[in-house]
């Protein structure tokens, strides 16, 4: 920065270049722009006499210097410090702020530490979630606690010294506490009646479902209450313990109606409960691709289409039609199934999926023509409605098939929108699928 100072008018003529005198000084170190120094003070709750400093210097200082005993010695370069003093009353603290402009001039500033308030012991209680009679303390205390003494068992001895313990005490009931603790302002102790009382009884409970094998396997899931933690399950009402473990699984001998009893403690009490299990029988399930397949056309009387992997089907305008033909050999059956499903692959959709007969007579694969065909008379047992290509339609046979023997399955429509669907020749052969 520069100012000027003039000196005013020396008696020479208007042309001499030396008839007005002018100063010019400079003025250095850009001191418009260094920080003005100056902070706030807190108390902190602890430790004692401590206090926090907040910089509240202008212009943006980026480093700082605090002279905290007033010994000319930086005791911090934090921007916010605390300091502990010695003890309470007025201290001398220095402070200086700086920036790129410069460094501001020491703040010198006094300080004020009070003395802390009276100690005034304090502490409450929870149960813990576990071990049983466990306790959580939890300390209250007021003026500054820089200690703590806690005797639980009320023989003058100190258990712990922790600010926040626990503490298991050996069983249920009513006890003594007392909490001692130090601090600037003095010590302070305080006794409590703390109340420890047994973990609530367990309430049994649990779930079944029957396993995926063996046959009459039941898994069974425990959902007691309480935090038990042993389990006694009684499969066949013997009053015998027959699993210890929480979630067992057992093996019926037959299907039927079963009691069940479980029975669970949590190390202070027990409760039982039984429920009914019902155990099915499985059902097995077979799934059987055709011995023969084929199709005939009453265009061609006496073409086999047996190695074809589509089989037309249900078309019909008065010059052709299409029967499909589908022949099973069901063994190992000591009845009638409990169910029979002949399932197809559309490859060619349409309006109708066909009129299903179940025909009599004998027929090969590679023998089979429109001519020696078995005859498709009478009502259908089913009607398919409409098909879409790349479904799988499931028609129901099970009235069909009255146990071990030789099935045919053959189809017609007067629809004339033909539909097609894949052989045993194909990746999607047909499928009857027996259930017992």
């Amino acid at each position: 920065d520069q100012f000027y100072v003039y000196d005013g008018y020396d008696g020479r003529s208007s042309s001499d270049p030396l008839r007005y005198a002018v100063f010019v000084f400079d003025v250095c170190c850009g001191s418009g722009n260094r920080p003005v120094a100056s902070f706030t003070t807190a108390q902190t709750a602890s430790p004692d006499f401590t206090l926090q400093f907040t910089d509240t210097s202008t212009n943006s200082p980026t480093a700082w210097t605090w002279d905290f005993d007033n010994n000319g010695t930086v005791d911090s370069t934090a921007k916010n410090p605390t300091h502990n003093f010695p003890g309470a009353g007025d201290f001398t603290v220095k402070h200086t702020a700086a920036n790129s402009g410069g460094t501001s001039p020491v703040l010198s500033q006094s300080v004020h530490v009070d003395a802390p308030g009276p100690a005034a012991a304090a502490f409450t209680y929870a149960a813990a979630a576990s071990p049983p009679h466990a306790i959580n303390f939890t300390d209250t205390s007021t003026g500054g606690a820089t200690s703590w003494a806690w005797d639980f068992d009320d023989n003058g001895s100190t258990d712990s010294t922790a600010q926040n313990p626990s503490f298991t005490f050996a069983t249920a009931g009513s006890y003594s506490v007392k909490l001692t603790i130090s601090s600037a302002g003095g010590p302070s102790s305080v006794t409590n009646t703390v109340a420890v009382a047994d973990p609530p009884p367990p309430v049994a409970n649990f779930t079944s479902a029957p396993a995926a094998n063996p046959v009459h396997t039941v898994n069974f899931t425990d959902t007691s209450t309480g935090g038990p933690t042993s389990w006694a399950w009684d499969f066949d009402n013997n009053a015998t313990t027959d699993s210890t473990a929480q979630n067992p699984s057992f093996t019926f001998a037959a299907a039927g109606s079963f009691p069940v009893t479980l029975t669970v403690n949590n190390g202070f009490a027990s409760n039982s409960v039984t429920k009914t299990i019902i155990v099915v029988d499985q059902p097995t399930i077979t799934t059987l691709n055709p011995i023969a397949d084929a199709y005939v056309s009453k265009s061609s009387p006496t073409k086999n289409y047996a190695t074809y992997t589509d089989l037309k089907a249900l078309a019909f305008n008065g010059t052709y039609e299409y029967h499909p033909y589908f022949q099973f050999s069901v063994t190992g059956l000591s009845g009638a199934p409990a169910s029979a499903k002949l399932r197809l692959y559309v490859t060619d959709g349409g309006p109708t999926g066909g009129d299903w007969f179940n025909p009599l007579g004998a027929w090969t694969e590679t023998g089979l023509t429109w001519n020696n065909a078995p005859t498709l008379t009478g009502s259908p047992f089913v009607t398919v409605g409409t098909v879409a290509p790349g479904q799988w339609v499931e028609i129901d046979v099970t009235a069909k098939v009255a146990g071990d023997g030789t099935y045919t399955f053959a189809a017609t429509s007067s629809s004339t929108d033909t539909v097609t669907y894949a052989s045993k020749e194909s990746a999607f052969a047909p499928q009857l699928v027996i259930t017992r």
